[in-house]
């Protein structure tokens, strides 16, 4: 890469890619707009098997503990429903309603709930009632709204004497916060 100010100045590095040859399940949403439990290796996309049908607009979905979570996005109100998946039959149960929609959401164990992106903010999500219990405001750091969220891994910060949280986001305009 050329620097714009000065274009003798320059600099260049190596990037090593690693292919993940892994098997995954999640929700896919297909080219007719039903929405599918599926399961995909991540080595063969976009090819995908069918698992079962789901009735429900589920726009994200995460693990907390032993328990599989699926949040619902209504667009036109701007709200989500929470609710726990039986695994095996995919069977949902409402846990309760938001006053507001995520757009996705990940596991936050260092704060024991669940935590989703909504707007420019990063929330809280209850996983006993579904709401929002808190939200940090990312307006002045992220370029667009937040569309995605997914859990990094937990360390020890000895500042605080407690495990912290880390995250990758990525916001409406493709751009990557860690």
């Amino acid at each position: 890469a050329a620097s714009v100010l000065d274009e003798s100045k320059s600099a260049s590095c190596i990037i090593s890619v690693t292919a993940l040859n892994r098997e995954l399940k999640g929700v896919i949403w297909d080219e007719e707009g039903q929405v599918w439990w599926s399961k995909f290796n991540t080595d063969t996309l976009p090819a995908y098997e069918r698992l079962s049908a789901v009735d429900l607009p589920v726009n994200a979905t995460m693990v907390a503990g032993d328990t599989l979570y699926a949040s619902t996005l209504d667009t036109a109100n701007m709200v989500s429903d929470l609710y726990t998946v039986d695994p095996v039959t995919y069977e949902m149960t409402l846990v309760g309603p938001s006053e507001i929609g995520y757009t996705d959401m990940t596991n936050a164990p260092s704060l024991g709930c669940g935590i989703a992106t909504y707007g420019q903010y990063i929330v809280l999500v209850d996983l006993q009632t579904g709401d929002y219990m808190g939200a940090w405001d990312w307006t002045e750091g992220a370029a667009g709204d937040l569309v995605g969220i997914t859990y990094y891994g937990s360390a020890f910060n000895s500042n605080y004497n407690a495990y912290m949280d880390y995250y990758y986001l990525i916001d409406n305009k493709g751009n990557l916060y860690a």
